[in-house]
């Protein structure tokens, strides 16, 4: 095998050139991380405020029980404030906190559908 100067030379630049990309790759992906963690406590914080200010929820001091009319194993009928809705009205809802109707369990939203129908 004969000795190459500058083969070796190519080599050991190709070495170093990977090394300074796997570091700007390592920084970069540390900062794509660093900004998904924060996004994530972000989004965490958001959905607890919601949470708390939500109307609906058994957790919050918004429904007290003489507004409960019926309570089932995933949903809760319940009166809702007078200033809201006219008198007679009630509201049929979730016990689980959703977003929205798509992201309930699909046997909640089917007891919901045949509530709302009067079936």
């Amino acid at each position: 095998m004969k000795y190459d100067a500058e083969n070796l030379y190519d080599i050991e630049y190709d070495k170093d050139a990977k090394e300074d990309d796997e570091k700007k790759k390592s920084k970069r992906e540390r900062k794509l991380e660093e900004k998904l963690k924060r996004k994530e406590i972000i989004d965490k914080r958001k959905m607890q405020r919601v949470l708390s200010n939500c109307r609906l929820c058994l957790g919050n001091n918004h429904i007290f029980e003489e507004q409960i009319l019926s309570f089932a194993k995933s949903t809760i009928m319940i009166l809702p404030e007078q200033k809201i809705y006219p008198y007679g009205h009630f509201n049929i809802v979730p016990v689980e906190h959703v977003g929205s109707l798509i992201e309930l369990e699909d046997e909640v939203r089917i007891i919901l559908f045949f509530l709302c129908l009067g079936i």
